[in-house]
């Protein structure tokens, strides 16, 4: 698995994942916030990111593409 995009908040978040488990795409998001540190990471790159098998990028960016424009 590879990292593909940051992703920007938690609904975009959700959305992709129900995006792509629809399209039965193997993937990971997870979020940058840091008990530790709160979200001061999500702050400077994002709230977090998708990974997914390199195989995969291009089907997994056309959908966040899709995912950002329907906004």
């Amino acid at each position: 698995m590879i990292h593909i995009a940051d992703l920007d908040n938690p609904v975009e978040a959700q959305i992709l994942d129900a995006m792509l488990e629809e399209h039965a795409i193997p993937h990971l998001i997870a979020s940058r916030e840091d008990t530790a540190y709160g979200s001061i990471f999500q702050l400077q790159h994002g709230w977090g990111y998708v990974t997914a098998p390199e195989s995969q990028r291009d089907q997994v960016l056309q959908l966040l593409q899709e995912l950002r424009q329907a906004r």
